[in-house]
């Protein structure tokens, strides 16, 4: 299994754990639709992150051109951002935007 793969896995299952139990503090009961949301947040920042990751080590990106690291980079860290703000909603008990 990749190993980024792996990290969002365990990342999401503990997230999941803080999820339930924060849920059961407030007195209602957790929801499928958001342990899935924060395991798949989980899992698309370690992706983010390899992407970002190969966009600064890797020597060619071909297809594309070299300018286009940026965007690519970009793309990276929007989807850490997004990840990021599904986690902390979701921990929250709040609905993601």
């Amino acid at each position: 299994m990749n190993g980024y793969l792996l990290a969002g896995f365990l990342l999401g299952a503990g997230l999941i754990v803080a999820y339930v139990s924060a849920a059961a503090r407030r007195g209602s009961g957790p929801r499928l639709e958001t342990a899935a949301g924060l395991l798949l947040s989980a899992v698309g920042i370690c992706a983010g992150v390899k992407v970002i990751k190969i966009c600064v080590v890797a020597g060619s990106l071909a297809p594309f051109a070299d300018e286009d690291r940026v965007y690519i980079a970009l793309g990276g860290l929007a989807l850490i951002w997004v990840s990021c703000q599904t986690i902390w909603n979701g921990l929250a008990g709040r609905p993601s935007d």
